[in-house]
């Protein structure tokens, strides 16, 4: 696949955070430590507990995709950008949160 000089590069199949082209998704989902038992991108609240993508995903799909009842759910340990970047990510890398989703929901 070609792409020309006006457009970005083809996005990598997999997320890496340091040549992540969406801001939102750079600004808020990390990886873990590299000797992490699991290596799922992740939303870290305030409290500074990690919610995998994949989960605050599940929560905001199983909420009606409703933000108000999505960031009740969470307290004040994410924010609506937060979530928003959750959403993005799981438009962006559908392979990394697709099937925990839809497993949790189709079983």
């Amino acid at each position: 696949m070609t792409h020309s000089a006006n457009s970005a590069p083809p996005r990598p199949p997999y997320f890496v955070p340091e040549t992540e082209s969406d801001r939102l998704i750079r600004r808020y989902v990390t990886l873990p430590p590299v000797d992490g038992a699991r290596n799922d991108p992740a939303l870290t609240g305030v409290s500074g507990q990690r919610y995998p993508v994949w989960a605050v995903y599940l929560n905001f799909v199983s909420a009606g995709e409703d933000m108000a009842a999505t960031l009740e759910n969470y307290g004040t340990d994410l924010n609506a950008a937060q979530i928003r970047a959750a959403r993005r990510f799981a438009q962006v890398y559908p392979d990394a949160v697709m099937p925990y989703v839809n497993a949790a929901l189709y079983g």
